[in-house]
């Protein structure tokens, strides 16, 4: 029988992926069409995601 602590862990590690992947498509835009101010917010918004990621996979 699975551990439900691991699922729980792997459905977030799959939803933020799933945040990190659309803050990426969402940064992409800003490039083309924004001031540096707002993709450096994203930017730091995005490595926090990372951050939180690594420790979760590492964790199970």
């Amino acid at each position: 029988q699975p551990d439900p602590s691991q699922f729980v862990s792997g459905t977030a590690i799959l939803v933020l992926s799933y945040f990190r992947f659309m803050l990426f498509s969402f940064y992409v835009q800003l490039i083309f069409d924004s001031s540096s101010f707002n993709i450096f917010i994203l930017y730091s918004l995005t490595f926090k995601l990372d951050k939180i990621i690594i420790t979760k996979i590492s964790k199970t």
